[in-house]
Order: structure tokens, then C-alpha cells, then sequence
């Protein structure tokens, strides 16, 4: 990959990041992530072993919410460490802010 084409991948990805973190640390932004850590099911098992379909279609919502939550909590030190690097606990973040 050239290095123009990795740099305006980038900067595309820092202003997605940006806009996440716009609209989701904002106090309407918080009651939305806090409403679809529930409806995604981000920390409840997705499996259903007699359906296999379910069991995508569950893993599906809950991949929207982390991909949500990756934007909005993960920072470059992150992207620098890679791809074993992982964002905070959603529920730890959660509970963090309610106290």
C-alpha cells in the first residue's frame, strides 16, 4: 500500500472516530449506547445451539454495538499496539459513570 493511500485511510478513519465521539459523548449520545448495549446484547452469549440462523443474527447486533464502541472509546495508542489491544469493558465503563 502506498503511503498516500494509508495516510488518506487514516485521516478517513480519524474523522469517522471523530464523529462517533461527537455523537455518542454527548449527554443524548450516552442514553442511545447505554440503549443499544441492551438491544445488541453486548455481553450476553449469542449462541442458540438448536438455531443457527438466531444465533448470526443475534452475533450481528451485538458486532454493530461494538463497532460503535471501538469508535468512541479506543484511541491511537490502541490502533499503534494493534490488533490485540482491546477496548475498555463496556459494562466497567458503565458502571464508572453511574457512580
Amino acid at each position: 500500500m502506498s503511503p498516500s493511500l494509508r495516510e488518506s485511510q487514516e485521516d478517513e478513519i480519524a474523522t469517522v472516530r471523530a464523529a462517533y465521539r461527537e455523537v455518542f459523548e454527548s449527554d443524548a449520545g450516552k442514553v442511545v449506547l447505554r440503549d443499544l448495549y441492551s438491544f445488541c446484547g453486548a455481553m450476553t452469549p449469542t449462541a442458540v445451539l438448536s438455531d443457527s440462523l438466531a444465533t448470526f443474527f443475534n452475533e450481528g447486533k451485538r458486532r454493530v454495538y461494538l463497532r460503535v464502541f471501538s469508535f468512541v472509546f479506543r484511541t491511537p495508542l490502541d490502533d499503534w499496539l494493534g490488533p490485540h489491544s482491546d477496548p475498555p469493558d463496556p459494562y466497567l465503563v458503565y458502571s464508572e459513570n453511574e457512580q
